[in-house]
């Protein structure tokens, strides 16, 4: 179940930011990390996965609302 999961795009195809991965290459990630990981959950807590870096995905853990009060 990927409910608790949050994907980080970036910006549009053909507009990303200097170092940022490519649509392509965003996609690659993505499938290469669900090729790995069978899931895009990595744990039982919230994260966002981050495509934008060109090394790959980046998993950032999310602090959950009830920590945040």
């Amino acid at each position: 179940d990927d409910d608790n999961v949050r994907i980080l795009w970036g910006n549009t195809p053909d507009e990303e930011e200097s170092g940022e991965a490519s649509a392509t290459e965003k996609l690659q990630n993505l499938q290469a990390f669900f090729r790995e990981n069978r899931t895009l959950s990595v744990s039982s807590e919230s994260a966002e996965l981050d495509l934008r870096n060109k090394d790959g995905v980046v998993v950032v853990p999310l602090a959950l609302e009830s920590d945040m009060k």
